[in-house]
């Protein structure tokens, strides 16, 4: 797989160290064989190029500079942000266009009890309102634990509708889990974030 980036450069003054920007192409699922790769973007013509991927549905994703987060990926001119592309055997996929933006979006709180003590031993849990989104790699379910003073942040959420709340930290492997993020849909609290927002929510526990 092979392709260009490309920045839309809306607040930040210089322009970033195109070297830190890494590519890679995860399988759908968690149960993708073969090797994803990691790519460095080349400074001087902003190109990656991944060898060796599996076959099958994949996704492109990315590591960033911190002021930086993913925004599109076309693949065959078609958007696959957040739709798994098929790569067939022996493929190789040329002309792939990754954009990144430097708005980034935030929500950020506090954990505490009825006292305002800090509570630190929840997950904070972000996950899309679009159940259509719940599933493995979707950027649009993340995770984080309060620090001792029971603050949280997250960072880089895509623009749009989530649901905010609290779960147990052992489960990790269930957030992905359409059942387990419907179970815990009721109990959360709505966000709406736009590029580049940042939003707060506080959340008080029953000891």
């Amino acid at each position: 797989m092979a392709g260009t980036i490309a920045l839309q450069n809306t607040r930040s003054t210089a322009a970033p160290d195109m070297t830190q920007f890494r590519i890679t192409s995860p399988a759908d699922d968690f149960a993708g064989i073969g090797p994803n790769g990691n790519a460095r973007v080349d400074k001087a013509t902003e190109a990656f190029a991944l060898d060796g991927l599996a076959p099958g549905p994949r996704l492109l994703r990315a590591q960033t500079p911190r002021e930086w987060m993913l925004k599109s990926v076309l693949v065959d001119g078609s958007e696959s942000v957040d739709t798994p592309f098929e790569l067939q055997p022996g493929q190789k996929l040329t002309g792939v266009s990754v954009v990144f933006i430097d708005k980034i979006s935030e929500a950020n709180g506090t954990v505490s009890d009825s006292q305002g003590a800090p509570v630190t031993e929840y997950t904070v849990l972000a996950f899309p309102d679009d159940a259509s989104l719940w599933r493995p790699q979707a950027r649009q379910i993340v995770t984080t634990r309060p620090d001792q003073n029971g603050t949280f942040q997250i960072r880089g959420l895509p623009a749009g509708q989530y649901y905010l709340g609290l779960v147990d930290p052992a489960e990790q492997g269930e957030w992905f889990d359409p059942a387990f993020l419907e179970q815990h849909r009721v109990a959360a609290q709505r966000l709406s974030l736009g590029e580049g927002d940042v939003k707060t929510q506080d959340f008080k526990v029953s000891r």
